[in-house]
């Protein structure tokens, strides 16, 4: 890693750090922490995050795989996935209606 990288790493890191400071000593914290001791909201929010993260690294890493292993170019990959982003733009607001859910039983 460079030293550019390391260094953002550490700001960050030291940012979260004081946000969970400062949140713990306000009144009325934006986000109460004492949340996190609920076993299932905290589980929640892990899932949540890691789902967030494994779908974001997705078009990334088949943006990687087509120009490093089929040759792509950057433009020509980027067009390939243009289909996939249009489906999951059109899809999206209907996978999130409720109505889905309760039709299904959920």
């Amino acid at each position: 890693m460079s030293r550019q990288n390391l260094t953002i790493l550490g700001c960050g890191l030291t940012l979260f750090v004081a946000v969970i400071f400062v949140e713990l000593r306000q009144k009325y914290p934006t986000l109460d922490l004492a949340l996190f001791k609920i076993r299932m909201f905290a589980a929640g929010n892990i899932s949540s995050f890691l789902n967030s993260v494994a779908f974001s690294c997705g078009p990334f890493l088949r943006s990687l795989f087509l120009q490093l292993v089929l040759g792509y170019s950057a433009a020509k990959a980027g067009v390939m996935l243009i289909p996939m982003e249009i489906i999951v733009l059109v899809l999206g607001p209907s996978a999130a209606d409720y109505r889905i859910d309760t039709a299904a039983g959920f």
